[in-house]
């Protein structure tokens, strides 16, 4: 029996003196000291900014040290309001392993192992970018090509609400490695966009990934109150709704002090119903500055994802509305804070809100990252990152020409006919279908009988059900593209 007594012991000891360094207990309840949920073995921290290692202190009498593998000094924290937060000058890119050590009054609170440093992109949206690789229609043709990329890592914020900011970040997966027993619970468009930037760049700069996102979340739930109440435009119209900002309040202010590269987001099915579409403009913006405030950066890159077709169910011009919403966002990007659009109008499905093929979409937030973040010279040419997009028309009798952005080479996807038409309408008002080839680049369309002269064209605008049988209100893939792939934008010319 002394064996067993003494063994007793001895793991009560180690327990108890484990609390008293900071580890978790065994029931999972907050030490004395703990580390943030966004840190953990296996991650990558953003070179060239300086690196916040941060955590709770619910105990007075703490002194948080910090010290690293790449750098000699040691550096001290500041406590305040029952929370720490050590910061590291800025460092260049490290793609060997390396440690660092949070110590607690002098003792080894817990160190960190395989770190490496490079850049961190935030993804986050609702649910087609939670969209898991193992949900996608690429997963087995990844898995076939058994990935292996120790340099591009990952980590997933557990669903979590608040109604006011907190300071503690809530569950996460930690953070692993991207290979063929991982990426199956990795956001399909996460791990391409990440893939992508990680194989592109060809300089060993490791890529990390933060996906927090949470499915059938509306655009205002993402950003604080203060942000919403704060714009003249939005504070009556999102003002009463029950969920502002509690996404923003559990997922992303605890993760304010991480510092990172870019956001890439994907979300907007939720707002479809927005009235007026425009006011969605106004709050994805708001979202932007709110976040480029909240981490400290007044360049944060941002790349949003336009919705894909789809039987939104929700009448002719909703679903183009809010993409023309979208696309406005655009406007108040700059080269040096730049914001721009990923058009996915090729890839939707007509039954399934959430398309399976994410690679596209992954790789097109990529390419705007490689040309506008990383000024990639295989970006060169604005045909190889975005695609056809509107210009002028004009109208010679019968036929009109509409004249592209963008479009070196216009195709069609496999050759196929042009799926999304075309509609022009008179000074009445009245849209009428009308045929539409391609001739040099350009977009011919033969004017109908009934309209004399164009007053307006509108494109990838309307559901068609009427031509093809689909069921009400679906909208189809379109099939017109430049020659690098890359899908034409659905546009109007008026402002009816």
């Amino acid at each position: 029996m002394k064996p067993k007594v003494g063994l007793f012991v001895a793991v009560a000891l180690f327990i108890i003196q484990g609390c008293k360094k900071g580890l978790p207990d065994i029931e999972g309840k907050e030490t004395r000291v703990s580390l943030s949920t966004v840190f953990s073995n296996n991650m990558v921290l953003q070179r060239e900014k300086p690196i916040n290692i941060f955590g709770r202190t619910p105990e007075s009498g703490h002194s948080i040290t910090v010290e690293t593998s790449w750098d000699p000094k040691i550096y001290t924290g500041a406590i305040k309001e029952q929370n720490w937060l050590v910061t590291i000058d800025a460092t260049g890119v490290k793609s060997a392993e390396q440690t660092i050590t949070i110590k607690d009054n002098g003792v080894v609170l817990i160190r960190l192992t395989n770190i490496l440093i490079g850049d961190v992109w935030l993804c986050s949206g609702q649910s087609n970018m939670l969209w898991a690789m193992k949900q996608t229609s690429n997963y087995n043709n990844e898995l076939a090509e058994s990935p292996s990329l120790p340099g591009l890592r990952f980590i997933t914020v557990a669903e979590d609400f608040k109604a006011s900011p907190v300071e503690k970040l809530g569950i996460t997966s930690g953070w692993k490695y991207c290979n063929s027993q991982t990426i199956g619970d990795l956001s399909g468009v996460a791990y391409f966009f990440g893939k992508k930037i990680y194989t592109d760049l060809k300089s060993n700069i490791p890529i990390g990934l933060v996906v927090s996102s949470v499915g059938g979340t509306a655009c205002e739930e993402w950003l604080s109150k203060e942000s919403i109440e704060g714009d003249a435009q939005l504070k009556g119209y999102y003002g009463p709704r029950p969920n502002n900002s509690r996404c923003y309040n559990a997922m992303i202010y605890p993760l304010r002090s991480l510092a990172i590269k870019g956001v890439i987001w994907y979300q907007g099915e939720f707002n479809v119903d927005d009235s007026p579409a425009n006011n969605y403009t106004a709050i994805n913006y708001r979202m932007v500055t709110n976040w480029r405030n909240v981490f400290s950066d007044g360049s944060l890159p941002f790349y949003v994802t336009q919705i894909a077709p789809y039987n939104y169910l929700h009448g002719w011009e909703g679903p183009a509305r809010l993409r023309e919403a979208q696309a406005a966002v655009r406007a108040y990007g700059t080269a040096a804070a730049p914001i721009e659009i990923a058009t996915t109008m090729d890839v939707g499905e007509y039954d399934n809100i959430h398309p399976g093929d994410k690679k596209p979409v992954g790789e097109r937030l990529a390419a705007l990252a490689l040309k506008k973040t990383y000024n990639s010279s295989l970006y060169d040419g604005t045909s190889k990152y975005l695609g056809p997009k509107f210009r002028s028309f004009a109208q010679n009798g019968n036929v009109v020409t509409i004249t592209l952005e963008n479009a070196d080479g216009l195709t069609t996807k496999n050759s196929a006919p042009i799926n999304q038409d075309f509609y022009v309408a008179g000074a009445d008002k009245g849209f009428y279908l009308t045929k539409a080839t391609i001739s040099n680049d350009k977009i011919i369309l033969a004017v109908p009988y009934t309209v004399s002269i164009v007053s307006a064209i509108r494109y990838g605008w309307y559901a068609l059900y009427n031509k093809l049988g689909l069921p009400p209100d679906t909208e189809i893939n379109s099939t017109l593209q430049n020659q690098y792939g890359f899908p034409m934008e659905p546009f109007r010319t008026d402002s009816w």
